[in-house]
């Protein structure tokens, strides 16, 4: 449940100050900001999102900025603005430092976006890019997994 993780990030929070675990600050803000998005508590979530980009701008974690720049883009997205920027600042970091996971979800919200605006046609799509992208990179790393627990004969061939 949402509230409990925002008493438990909190609760990290102070500790994390405590010692001075600038890391550990940056990403309670993150997790507290997608927790209060979780509960639609967009303005808390968009200050701590702010909060941890900053944190993580000025240390430079760079997976934490585009895990913010993910965040606020959802904020965006679900308050009918313009969330696009965000998740093209969150794509590019995540393709450089190949963010799999994040690659996947810029990918996917910017297919949504796009498509809902009709700014883009399905055979220019994002999800061309998230499939593309899944049957290399992503399927290379979770593959193994799935053939290992016997979900599939192969990585492409179900059981």
């Amino acid at each position: 449940n949402y509230e409990n993780a925002i008493d438990y990030f909190k609760k990290s929070l102070e500790i994390d100050k405590s010692v001075n675990d600038q890391a550990g600050i940056s990403r309670c803000y993150v997790w507290l900001g997608y927790s209060y998005l979780g509960c639609g508590k967009y303005e808390h979530s968009h200050e701590c999102f702010n909060k941890g980009l900053d944190l993580a701008t000025k240390f430079k974690y760079q997976y934490e900025i585009a895990r913010c720049y993910i965040g606020l883009g959802k904020i965006a997205y679900y308050s009918n603005e313009n969330a696009a920027n965000y998740f093209r600042k969150a794509l590019e970091i995540s393709e450089k430092y190949e963010y799999q996971r994040e690659i996947l979800s810029c990918n996917e919200y910017l297919d949504n976006f796009y498509q809902e605006t009709q700014k883009i046609t399905p055979q220019n799509s994002y999800f061309t890019k998230i499939a593309t992208f899944g049957l290399s990179k992503f399927t290379k790393r979770f593959a193994p997994l799935a053939v290992s627990d016997g979900r599939y004969k192969t990585a492409s061939t179900p059981l």
